[in-house]
């Protein structure tokens, strides 16, 4: 995967309704999450699934464009090993960091509103797959299509990830291990180009921590 820094075809980041896309997916969350506004989970899940919906028929209708366009691929059997490396992966990642991440004094939970397990499963749910969407699906392809590089289209979604995380009440401690799962997920994205996968353990990973949570 070659580091591109320029694309080859910036036209077709420049279309109106494409932009429109960039921002909704890219910066609303990050600009939601910092901005100190506490919308609580169930309007948060409400602007994921608007700005997902939107998204969908920026794809279809203004851009004249499938669904496959933005990683909705055929389910393959493979998905389901991808998927369970993501699972195993990111999991591992949360529990082998977290005597480094004690180590270093950074905080864990702290501050964290314990939900519901109707509204922790909900959110999770939706965060497996509208995040994928958004982050990962919509402008990887985009990026890629105008001519940037996978590593380039997939760092700069990844960071843009982390940031969203940053305004929604995780201390530094799970910031930094949700910086290094995301880039395990934008990495498997990178190299199926399908969100089956990506989807499939996002929600799984973050069904695990939900019910860690609740019933810790």
């Amino acid at each position: 995967m070659a580091l591109q820094v320029l694309p080859d075809d910036a036209d077709r980041l420049a279309r109106p309704a494409t932009v429109i896309g960039f921002v909704l997916a890219l910066f609303v969350p990050p600009l939601l999450s910092t901005s100190g506004i506490d919308t609580g989970p169930l309007v948060g899940n409400a602007i994921k699934w608007a700005i997902v919906a939107i998204l969908l028929v920026i794809v279809v209708r203004f851009e004249s464009d499938s669904l496959t366009s933005i990683g909705f691929i055929r389910p393959r059997l493979r998905d389901i090993g991808w998927a369970l490396f993501l699972i195993v992966a990111v999991v591992s990642v949360f529990a082998l960091t977290d005597p480094l991440v004690t180590a270093l004094g950074l905080p864990t939970e702290q501050g964290i509103a314990q939900p519901s397990l109707a509204v922790g499963i909900g959110s999770a749910i939706t965060a497996g797959i509208t995040e994928e969407i958004m982050f990962r699906g919509y402008p990887i392809e985009r990026l890629i299509d105008a001519g940037y590089g996978p590593v380039a289209a997939g760092g700069l979604t990844w960071a843009l990830f982390t940031v969203a995380h940053v305004g929604s009440g995780y201390p530094s401690g799970n910031l930094l291990q949700i910086a290094v799962a995301a880039l395990i997920i934008t990495v498997v994205y990178v190299r199926v180009r399908s969100l089956v996968p990506v989807i499939l353990g996002h929600v799984v990973i973050d069904l695990v921590g939900v019910l860690a949570y609740v019933f810790s």
